[in-house]
């Protein structure tokens, strides 16, 4: 494929999938910003959000209870790997995008490793996102965790490996409407399971791995059950004449996972940066915000029709 056709199907699906009448974020064409790492020391180091959306994504499934021969799946247009078929990257630090047409958004939390050339780099708190399966008689059943741009959310503070070893390191989520008020997401959750899951992981790793070479953020549930997030209040649509005079719809509320050693992780909420880097705290934080109707597209590309034109059948029965 052509360097200017991969460029057509990034436009196409930034036209497609992005939040009505928001310029700002069709021209970003994705709500990725960088990662900040604390290190020992009271340091930090950046990687710059380009670089992020370049690493490729996984999950490592297992069944309920077991710590070993984990299911690992990649994550469809992670990295830019399967840009040649029509897939955009989902990778996002800052926004989750929800589309109209989609009912049904389900999370639960994780622990990310970011693997270089095979070997651990850094760590964080995680958030595993999909659209759950949508089953016609007689077909797979299938869970859709790139549904466009801006649907896997990774965290915007890093920590070492060690930090995660700590016997009271757990994670906690939140979620804040727009006046503020904070409901629990997921209660204290302790990763003892998911750690050993990751050093089983990391000790099959060999140089015929697709982990060997390259960065790789690799994703381990720390729950099998999944839950529904809020469900978007839909506003009224304006008409092309209106959007010009239309202020910038606000996100519908912000979810935040916090990694972390200390014991209550609501008192984090109110704390910056500079303290969440000297505890050590892993931060994921994202805006919820709806878009578009992905059906709704005459430039859909190909690998999501299977997603949005099913709806719209099944929407005609």
């Amino acid at each position: 494929m052509s360097s200017s056709a991969r460029t057509a199907i990034l436009l196409a699906v930034c036209l497609a999938l992005a939040p009505d009448s928001r310029t700002s974020h069709a021209l970003s064409l994705s709500a990725t910003s960088g990662i900040t790492i604390a290190l020992p020391g009271n340091k930090v180091e950046s990687l710059p959000g380009l670089y992020v959306s370049t690493f490729r994504r996984w999950v490592v499934e297992h069944e309920d209870g077991e710590t070993t021969g984990g299911k690992c799946e990649p994550i469809s247009g992670a990295g830019s790997s399967l840009v040649d078929e029509g897939w955009v990257s989902p990778t996002t630090t800052k926004e989750l995008w929800w589309p109209r047409d989609i009912e049904k958004i389900q999370a639960r939390p994780a622990v990310n490793v970011l693997f270089r050339s095979g070997v651990i780099s850094y760590t964080s708190v995680g958030l595993d996102v999909r659209v759950p399966h949508i089953k016609n008689e007689g077909e797979e059943e299938k869970t859709w965790r790139n549904w466009g741009m801006n649907s896997q959310p990774i965290a915007r503070l890093w920590n070492t490996f060690d930090i995660c070893l700590e016997k009271l390191f757990h994670v906690e989520g939140f979620v804040i409407d727009n006046s503020g008020n904070i409901e629990e997401l997921f209660p204290n959750s302790g990763i003892q399971t998911a750690m050993e899951r990751v050093a089983s992981f990391v000790a099959e790793v060999d140089s015929l791995s697709p982990i060997a070479e390259g960065f790789h953020v690799v994703s381990f549930p720390i729950q099998q059950s999944w839950r529904d997030l809020p469900t978007p209040k839909d506003h009224d649509v304006p008409s092309k004449d209106e959007s010009s005079a239309m202020q910038e719809e606000p996100p519908q509320y912000k979810i935040i996972l916090f990694g972390t050693s200390e014991p209550f992780g609501k008192k984090l909420l109110m704390e910056p940066d500079s303290v969440l880097e000297m505890s050590s705290t892993s931060v994921l934080e994202i805006d919820v915000v709806r878009t578009e109707e992905g059906k709704s597209s005459q430039y859909l590309p190909e690998p999501y029709k299977e997603l949005y034109l099913r709806m719209r059948k099944r929407e005609l029965m």
